[in-house]
């Protein structure tokens, strides 16, 4: 599996198909694929699926070039989630919508994969990806029964920052997740939440913060480090306003244990 950012030369033929099965989410830009001669259009919140054996071929467009998640697929329940989506040679587009949820579950997959490929690591990325495919399947159930407006997208990616406080996202990237652009999505987020998405994104990660302080014997460093802040000196800058001491001090008056 893996991730191909604004992926401009992106094109692949395959003629007498592959081994296993595709599945590729676009999160921004557009591309089409094409299976058994028959063209398709693909933009943000698609999942097409190829399934194994079939002829197929796909390409960003040059002007507006996808960025995808994508993963090959074997075993015996691919055919089951395939089913389950709806998706043959007719119809390899499933509309999942803008979803912080699944680009966080690719990611999970990849970033366990990316590393050595020790058995544990691969057994541990197969549950992952199993949850990963139960997703999809509701996100394309609830795709069917309605599309989420703004504020629904808005409030998925606040809990999107929620569940990944260690993952730092920009603001650009935050909006085309849910297809917006920067100003509408911060001010619809502002609305939303009373916060702009950095100073949310911030009290998420203070509070992850004061769960490690308190739990773990990690160093400040490390837990900096581990929120994504490069200078632990500024991360205890932005701990201290937030929360009105150091974390040295924080972990003295909280530690449990």
């Amino acid at each position: 599996m893996g991730f191909f950012p604004e992926a401009r030369e992106h094109r692949i033929r395959r003629d007498a198909g592959i081994g296993s099965t595709i599945f590729k989410y676009c999160v921004r830009g557009a591309g089409w694929c094409e299976l058994e001669g028959r063209r398709f259009e693909v933009g943000p919140g698609d999942l097409f699926v190829l399934p194994q054996g079939l002829s197929h071929a796909y390409g960003a467009y040059p002007d507006r070039p996808w960025t995808l998640h994508w993963v090959h697929a074997m075993g015996d329940e691919v055919p089951h989630v395939v089913r389950e989506l709806g998706v043959d040679g007719r119809n390899p587009v499933v509309r999942l919508g803008q979803s912080p949820a699944a680009v966080g579950m690719f990611e999970e997959v990849h970033q366990e994969l990316a590393g050595a490929c020790a058995p544990h690591n691969v057994l541990f990325a197969s549950q992952l990806l199993t949850h990963l495919m139960g997703l999809i399947i509701r996100l394309r159930r609830e795709a069917l029964r309605e599309t989420p407006d703004a504020h629904q997208r808005v409030r998925a990616s606040a809990a999107y920052m929620r569940n990944h406080p260690e993952r730092t996202r920009d603001l650009g990237t935050l909006a085309s997740i849910v297809g917006l652009s920067s100003s509408h999505y911060a001010a619809l987020f502002r609305a939303t939440t009373g916060h702009s998405p950095k100073q949310y994104f911030t009290r998420v990660q203070i509070a992850r913060a004061e769960q490690l302080l308190s739990t773990t014997g990690d160093s400040v460093k490390a837990i900096a480090h581990r929120l994504g802040f490069d200078d632990p000196l500024y991360f205890s800058r932005v701990f201290r306003r937030v929360k009105g001491m150091a974390p040295s001090e924080w972990r003295r008056l909280n530690k449990i244990g």
